[in-house]
């Protein structure tokens, strides 16, 4: 057996003893409380909820449970794309979020702006080099100018409008309009797909209400109007232990689809459909995905049949606790190594990606350590350094005696964090 069969073999052992788990937990509480709400239509968002979504129909078929579990192809570039033309200067403040890798050429792209128009954009405001990386500074130079150039502006507009239609046509298609409460599930963080949801449904005359199933929630919701947010394992206020032990770049890892990102929708012969971004998964990447997938499921079937109905919430939280913690914080080399071979990215428009967790990345791990962060926050020092998206799985290939004390530096930052958000 080679190497590479090694590796696929062990993702669904460990998926089978780890994401499993954790995700039939988390889902068989999305379905309780739905139960308890009278819910009968759950929404899984692409794609973080297509697993959730098949462990949820097992579930409620073995519970004979009277809910319809829709998986709904979105993202947040094809919910907020649309959104873009009636909610005033909240769309730019949103085209002009920083992420880990910015290039003018990446900002435009979020607005989906075609090349000749974000020639004349260059051209108005002093841009040579559109792939060029910009620093802090040179972002929110940039977005300043953007924020006032009427092309840019009537671009975004003109881009919005064209979006909207489709994007209705596939809400209609998928039932949405017909609930009296939209119900969706996710993995969570910020709450800023529920926004834009709410936002293309009150265009549309929407009367219902919206609430949201999350794993977790690092921020509080933006305004009442938003909905409800319940979240399972933590949010802003509450389970600050499990939140600095959690990585939530790992987390959708764990929960990875097969398919592309949503990129927007389109109607062909009266039926909505998707549009894929272009795949970006190497075919390694994708035999994990699929036995990760068939390692979890299988052990939601194996749970079903030999479980009762019954949930416990304090049970279910202490065991995701208890694994999550082993293997976001203190990973094997193995398996942060398998781990490493999946790709993400931050940005709206997938337009780059990076690996979660990179060996080479161990000369990084200096900048992690508490006191230099600290002095940096005070003084307003910019780290220059690229950023760890699994600090703990880049400790996993440290020398032993090693991984302690980086361990301990990026804990003691992670609680530092979290005591002084929730202030």
């Amino acid at each position: 057996m080679n190497n590479a069969q090694n590796q696929t073999s062990f993702m669904e052992e460990y998926s089978y003893r780890v994401v499993g788990p954790v995700m039939y937990e988390y889902t068989k509480w999305v379905v309780n409380e739905a139960e308890k709400r009278g819910i009968k239509r759950l929404y899984f968002l692409a794609r973080d909820g297509y697993m959730l979504c098949e462990i949820a129909k097992m579930i409620c078929e073995k519970q004979n449970t009277d809910i319809e579990c829709r998986y709904f192809y979105c993202s947040r570039q094809s919910l907020r794309m649309p959104s873009y033309r009636f909610i005033g200067e909240e769309a730019f403040d949103m085209l002009c979020i920083r992420g880990y890798y910015n290039t003018p050429k990446t900002v435009l792209q979020r607005a989906k702006i075609d090349e000749s128009t974000a020639g004349a954009i260059y051209a108005r405001l002093g841009v040579t080099d559109e792939n060029e990386c910009l620093n802090k500074y040179e972002f929110e130079q940039l977005c300043a100018k953007l924020k006032k150039d009427d092309i840019y502006r009537e671009a975004v507009l003109e881009a919005s409008e064209r979006a909207y239609a489709p994007t209705v046509k596939y809400f209609e298609q998928e039932k949405i309009f017909e609930n009296e409460c939209v119900a969706i599930v996710d993995s969570g963080w910020t709450g800023s797909m529920q926004r834009s949801m709410r936002q293309l449904l009150d265009s549309c005359g929407y009367k219902g209400k919206i609430c949201g199933f999350y794993f977790g929630m690092f921020e509080k919701p933006k305004d009442e109007r938003d909905g409800e947010y319940l979240t399972y394992y933590f949010d802003r206020d509450h389970g600050i232990k499990r939140r600095v032990k959690f990585n939530n770049n790992l987390f959708e890892c764990m929960l990875s689809a097969l398919h592309p990102m949503t990129e927007g929708y389109t109607v062909e012969n009266e039926k909505a459909r998707p549009v894929f971004a272009l795949d970006a998964y190497s075919e390694k990447q994708r035999e994990l995905i699929k036995d990760q997938l068939s390692g979890a499921l299988t052990y939601a079937r194996d749970a079903i049949n030999g479980a009762s109905c019954d949930f416990n919430y304090k049970r279910s939280l202490k065991r995701c606790y208890k694994l999550l913690k082993k293997a976001m914080i203190y990973p094997t080399k193995k398996e942060a190594d398998m781990y490493s071979t999946f790709v993400f990215c931050d940005d709206v428009t997938e337009a780059y990606h990076m690996s979660l967790s990179e060996e080479n990345a161990r000369k990084l791990l200096s900048s992690y350590m508490i006191l230099p962060r600290i002095f940096g926050k005070i003084f307003k020092r910019m780290n220059k350094k690229p950023e760890l998206f699994w600090p703990e799985g880049v400790i996993a290939s440290c020398p032993k005696l090693l991984r302690p004390w980086y361990r301990i530096n990026v804990g003691l930052w992670n609680w530092l964090k979290a005591i002084l958000k929730k202030k």
